[in-house]
């Protein structure tokens, strides 16, 4: 179960940080190379920020989830729903930027 649940970790924080690295290749850098979407730096920190603005959210009302249903299940329902949003992220960030925000905070909210 202990490596199951650090499995679970390391895509979680994964799935966190993925996104950070991504948007270096995706969006326009200093060098002038322009890349597939074109936000700003302000965009950019909104999209980076918005996971977690819903997993702060979460916290405590996680916890008396948790208390009522099994941890295993509520992790790996967590784990599965935050993989799949982060698989939509290509899509919504090409469509619009309050989209791939709003999928974010989502994902925040799952973890």
């Amino acid at each position: 179960m202990a490596i199951l649940v650090m499995i679970g970790f390391l895509i979680s924080f994964g799935i966190r940080s993925n996104i950070g690295i991504a948007i270096v290749r995706m969006t326009k850098g200093k060098d002038g190379k322009k890349g597939e979407i074109d936000w700003d730096r302000d965009t950019i920190g909104n999209v980076e920020s918005a996971f977690f603005y819903g997993y702060m959210v979460t916290q405590i009302p996680g916890g008396l989830i948790a208390s009522k249903y099994p941890a295993s299940k509520l992790f790996g329902a967590a784990i599965a729903l935050s993989a799949i949003l982060n698989a939509f992220f290509p899509i919504t960030s090409k469509a619009n930027s309050q989209i791939t925000i709003f999928v974010r905070i989502l994902q925040g909210l799952a973890e």
